[in-house]
C-alpha cells in the first residue's frame, strides 16, 4: 500500500467519523427535545401511565445511532468511489494501482564542473512502455530550479518487467548546485509515477 492510498483512506475515514458523530449528536438533541415535549403534553393526561422514558430513550438512541452509521457508510462510499471533480479519491487518482516504474539503482558523483548521474529503472506494468524519459531537475542552493534535463531511458521500448538505464553528465552552475530531483515522463510528455527500492 503506497503513501497516497493511505492518505486517501485516512481522509475518508476521518470525514466519515465526523459525519457520524455530528449526525448522532444532532439526532439525539432533536429526539430528546421531542421526547420532553411529549412528556409535558401527557403529564396530566391518562396516557402518562403508558409513557416509559427509559424505553423511549433507548429506542431513540438506537435509531439515531443506526441512522448515523448508515449515513457514515454512505458518505465513506461516496468519498472513495464517486467521480466528483476536485475530490482526490480512488476514482480520480490511480493510487490503488501498481506504480508503473521502480528505480532500483542510482549513483551519482559530484565533480568540479557539476555532477554525473546514472540510474536503472524497471517497468512494473504488464505492457510495454515506449519513449520513457528521465527528468533531472537541477536544484540550487536555495531550492530554486537551475535547470531541467530530459534524458531518454535506454532501450527506447521498455518491455513489461524489463529494465532500462539512463545517465547524464551535467557541467554547468557547479558552485550553485545543491542537488537534483528525479521524475519520469512517457512518450507524450505526461508524468509517469515511480517509486524507489525493491520491496513491493
Amino acid at each position: 500500500m503506497n503513501l497516497e492510498l493511505v492518505e486517501i483512506l485516512d481522509r475518508a475515514l476521518q470525514f466519515s467519523l465526523w459525519v457520524f458523530l455530528g449526525t448522532l449528536f444532532l439526532f439525539l438533541l432533536i429526539s430528546r427535545a421531542r421526547l420532553v415535549r411529549h412528556a409535558v403534553k401527557t403529564r396530566n393526561s391518562a396516557q402518562v401511565e403508558k409513557l416509559n422514558p427509559a424505553y423511549d430513550q433507548s429506542k431513540i438512541s438506537f435509531r439515531a445511532a443506526s441512522f448515523s452509521l448508515l449515513l457514515c457508510l454512505l458518505v465513506l462510499a461516496v468519498y472513495l468511489f464517486s467521480p466528483l471533480p476536485g475530490l482526490k479519491n480512488l476514482v480520480n487518482t490511480r493510487s490503488w494501482q501498481l506504480t508503473p516504474l521502480r528505480v532500483t539503482a542510482i549513483s551519482w558523483d559530484r565533480i568540479y564542473e557539476g555532477f554525473t548521474l546514472e540510474g536503472e529503472v524497471w517497468n512494473q506494468t504488464a505492457e510495454d512502455m515506449g519513449g520513457v524519459s528521465a527528468i533531472i531537475s537541477v536544484v540550487g542552493l536555495y531550492d530554486e530550479l537551475l535547470d531541467s534535463l530530459v534524458i531518454p531511458v535506454e532501450p527506447e521500448i521498455l518491455g513489461a518487467g524489463e529494465s532500462g538505464t539512463f545517465s547524464v553528465s551535467y557541467k554547468k552552475n557547479s558552485p550553485f548546485i545543491k542537488g537534483y530531483r528525479l521524475g519520469f515522463t512517457d512518450q507524450n510528455g505526461e508524468p509517469v509515477r515511480h517509486i524507489t527500492g525493491f520491496d513491493k
